[in-house]
């Protein structure tokens, strides 16, 4: 059990590395995305931090009164839907406003979880079991770079990604079906236009020249 308990807090930490990182390399593409200016950047970069300063202080007097798990599981739950709501900002501010959420509910679990591993890891080992907490922040530091190289490949093309987009699987799956569709369609058109000019290429060489034009609109434009 507590090494299961550690895992996951030390996953918890791992995604604060990653949120906290993330926006760095997809910045272009939300700014462009969004219609931001550089001045805007700079506070939606601040929202994070500033958000987990409040849920530093804020949340652990709530886990005086009742357990740190049940803490840990609520600032869980309300960092997945703030997360998940970033993807449908607007602006500047509904971005602002959401990653200050995230934030907040990512920055309150982490205590929770310090407190958690300290309680469950053994005397002997609990310099290793915290060093391991810990470890988790890089980890999700480093993967913020992998996490947006996936993105775009997925998507295909840097346009293709949407304000933290990538952090949304969902989203960029159905990013991805939708930019599979155009390709899909965009082959279909152009598969007809290269039957006609192949159709056109025959004609010259059976006939020694080029068909009519009421010949080949009737052939591959349908006129009348």
């Amino acid at each position: 059990m507590p090494k299961v308990l550690i895992g996951i807090c030390s996953l918890i930490y791992l995604l604060d590395g990653l949120l906290h990182s993330i926006l760095g390399p997809l910045a272009p593409e939300i700014a462009g995305d969004l219609g931001l200016t550089n001045a805007q950047l700079g506070p939606i970069f601040s929202a994070n931090l500033l958000g987990q300063c409040i849920g530093l202080v804020v949340v652990p007097m709530l886990a005086d009164r009742s357990s740190q798990r049940v803490v840990v599981l609520l600032a869980l739950l309300g960092f997945g839907l703030a997360q998940a709501a970033t993807a449908l900002a607007q602006g500047a501010t509904s971005l602002f406003i959401w990653r200050l959420i995230t934030g907040l509910f990512l920055g309150g679990a982490l205590p929770s979880c310090l407190a958690l591993v300290t309680a469950a890891a053994p005397v002997a080992r609990r310099g290793f079991a915290i060093m391991v907490l810990f470890t988790g922040y890089g980890l999700g530091a480093t993967l913020a770079g992998v996490v947006a190289t996936a993105a775009y490949a997925m998507t295909a093309s840097p346009d293709g990604v949407t304000a933290e987009n990538s952090s949304g699987f969902l989203g960029l799956i159905a990013r991805a079906r939708s930019q599979k569709r155009s390709q899909q369609t965009g082959t279909v058109a152009a598969g007809g236009h290269n039957e006609a000019i192949r159709d056109q290429a025959l004609s010259v060489v059976q006939h020694g020249g080029y068909p009519s034009g009421a010949h080949f609109q009737r052939r591959h434009l349908g006129a009348k």
